[in-house]
């Protein structure tokens, strides 16, 4: 039982050690618990313990803007967590992927046409942009689909309806960005 304990104790100092030269230079932040992580928010950008993963978090449009339109490159390539290796084999893509050329072009893509919807303003005063209007018009739908379900039905897949309220705002997008050009 004594060698049990004196090899887990050289083991676990071994570890320490070695970890502690790899340190690299991380974002600010508290100590982190073992499991939970950190429970409080520091700054716009801190970084966080899931399980035994250190992630880097970030807050407000401001700091996502530097990340990914100015610091893209160094953002982009960060080893990531499982479940984002699930939605990166089938061709999704994530803030985690490794950096592609491919990365570049989809920002493009993605970036041009919501900014010029963003910045449309809406004919209706009830939002601030086309944009807006377009997922204002698509929740509260999506919110009267689920009161009536749930009147007559009682329980109801919610996935299903999610999905398809996204690929109606999509497909709206898609159909508004050529006349914006």
């Amino acid at each position: 039982m004594t060698g049990l304990l004196v090899f887990a104790g050289v083991f676990v100092a071994m570890k320490w050690k070695k970890t502690g030269k790899k340190r690299m230079k991380r974002p600010r932040g508290p100590t982190p618990w073992p499991i939970t992580g950190n429970l409080e928010k520091y700054g716009h950008m801190f970084q966080t313990k899931l399980g035994s993963m250190t992630v880097v978090v970030l807050c407000g449009i401001d700091t996502l803007k530097q990340a990914l339109e100015i610091q893209g490159e160094s953002s982009v390539g960060r080893s990531g967590l499982y479940s984002f290796s699930l939605t990166e084999s089938e061709g999704c893509m994530t803030f985690n992927m490794k950096y592609r050329e491919g990365w570049n072009v989809h920002k493009e893509i993605a970036k041009n046409p919501l900014r010029k919807l963003s910045s449309i303003a809406d004919k209706n005063l009830t939002c601030s942009c086309l944009l807006q209007e377009q997922i204002h018009f698509e929740v509260s739908e999506i919110v009267r689909a689920f009161r009536d379900l749930s009147d007559t039905a009682g329980s109801f897949d919610l996935a299903s309806f999610l999905t398809r309220c996204l690929a109606s705002v999509i497909c709206n997008l898609n159909a508004i960005s050529p006349m914006i050009r």
